[in-house]
């Protein structure tokens, strides 16, 4: 029974590479974004008033369009940008630092390890009212579908 479970996974396992190995052609193919490690250095460098922002990847997934990989570093009494909307949705997370998000009018505490999602079309922002920069990562793609709200 054990050589037989053995053979299974190991011949579900040739074919997984298989589609692996298909799913990577597809990538390079269509000039998708490819799995591999972009440092600091290496990312684009966006300079603002009071912010710099690190693009480490902009384009299309497998799985998504004009998605953008970031990290932005606002100086104390800064933002980024004033609040703002777009199609995209995405993720904002606080590496660093402390400030306050506004979503939608309304304002709430932005810390260390908080996590925003944004859906399309909502207004959103953070403001570094802290003492030290605040670092916040953010992941965004084009949405599939219009906003819910």
């Amino acid at each position: 029974m054990k050589t037989k479970t053995l053979s299974i996974l190991l011949a579900m396992g040739s074919g997984l590479s298989g589609m692996s190995y298909n799913a990577q052609a597809q990538v390079e193919e269509k000039g998708l974004i490819q799995t591999q490690v972009v440092t600091r250095q290496q990312a684009d460098v966006s300079h603002y008033d009071g912010a710099v922002f690190y693009s480490y990847f902009i384009g299309d997934t497998v799985g998504s369009t004009g998605a953008i990989a970031g990290m932005a570093v606002i100086e104390p009494g800064f933002e980024i940008h004033p609040p703002h909307e777009h199609i995209d949705e995405e993720y904002l997370t606080v590496v660093s630092g402390q400030g306050e998000w506004s979503v939608n009018g309304k304002t709430f505490p932005a810390n260390t390890g908080d996590m925003i999602y944004v859906a399309p079309n909502d207004s959103h922002g953070i403001f570094n009212t802290g003492e030290v920069p605040l670092v916040f990562v953010v992941s965004r793609w084009k949405s599939q579908q219009p906003s819910a709200n």
